[in-house]
This record gives C-alpha cells, structure tokens and sequence, in this order.
C-alpha cells in the first residue's frame, strides 16, 4: 500500500498555482496524494487534479468567518477525513 499525503489549501486555485509543483513531486515519488479544500468539486482545478491522479475531497469552511462553530465544523470535516483514509503524512 503507498504511503498517504493530504493537502490541505484554503483556496482550490492555489492548490495547482502554488502547490502543483509539490504535487507533481509528491506523485513522481509513489505517494498517493489527496488534497481538501473549500468549494473544489465545480471547478476546473478538480478535473486537473483528478486527471493526473490525485485524490480530491471537499469540505466546508468560512474563511473570513467569526463563528467558532463553523470552524469547529471543518476541523471535524478533517478530522473524520483523517480517520478514514490513515494519513501518513499532512500539509497545510
């Protein structure tokens, strides 16, 4: 079984405008990526990522919000995303 990466962005775009290089690494050495991040699943960045073999998941979070149970509702979104899948390793 190949070890897990998660990639954490707060922004789908910057998944592939900062972190692609990263990822294309990430795949080159055997790993098998997942990345999370807000409103990912209608965008073009999604298709790019599943195209070349990385994991996405999706998960709801306020970025510019004050409500400590939103936040408290996305770290539980990970947290349970964790779980399932064994993570060996996790960037944010």
């Amino acid at each position: 079984m190949k070890d897990r990466f998660l990639l954490f962005g707060g922004h789908a775009d910057s998944l592939i405008n900062f972190r692609g290089a990263l990822i294309n690494a990430l795949l080159n050495k055997g790993l098998e990526v997942h990345v999370v991040a807000p409103k990912i699943l209608d965008t073009n960045v999604h298709k790019e990522l599943k195209e070349i073999g990385v994991h996405v998941h999706e998960i709801t979070m306020d970025r510019t919000g004050t409500n400590p149970l939103n936040d408290l509702k996305t770290i539980m979104q990970l947290y349970i995303l964790m779980l399932k899948n064994d993570y060996k390793y996790f960037l944010s």
